[in-house]
């Protein structure tokens, strides 16, 4: 029996990114994959590689990827600072606040963390922007009544 599709796409991401180390959309490729099968780890060093190559605060997935990742590995610090840089990324057009979901799920994600530090007045900021800036639907905020 073959391997599944998404070990399939492993080891061809591996066999991509051995012959070309330097090709971002490989790497990233690679990390989804990584995801995929459970590899969060290697997924996490992928990401950080693209994230690390492309110019600050110009995209938004890539870190968008490693941060939920981090979140998941429960690198708590390291996660929000991603979703921290993911909402300070300035895009020309204002219209792409609301237009890009990464900005609010950064904000979903980053919510309960500013949570649970006792953040109130950046947990206030933060939800204020999710539902003017961003366009967030109350309903999708993750703290209900607050």
């Amino acid at each position: 029996m073959g391997a599944s599709w998404p070990e399939e796409q492993v080891q061809r991401g591996e066999a991509t990114v051995t012959e070309r180390p330097e090709d971002l959309g490989a790497r990233f490729a690679l990390g989804v994959a990584y995801e995929q099968v459970g590899k969060l780890e290697s997924a996490s060093k992928q990401y950080e590689f693209v994230i690390r190559k492309i110019p600050p605060r110009q995209f938004t997935g890539p870190m968008l990827r490693y941060a939920q990742v981090e979140l998941k590995l429960r690198h708590e610090p390291v996660a929000q600072r991603a979703f921290e840089e993911i909402l300070a990324t300035v895009p020309a057009d204002t219209h792409f606040y609301q237009e890009n979901p990464d900005y609010r799920i950064a904000a979903i994600h980053l919510a309960p963390i500013l949570e649970r530090q006792g953040q109130t007045d950046a947990f206030a900021r933060l939800r204020r922007r999710f539902v003017v800036q961003l366009a967030g639907e109350p309903e999708e905020w993750p703290l209900r009544g607050r």
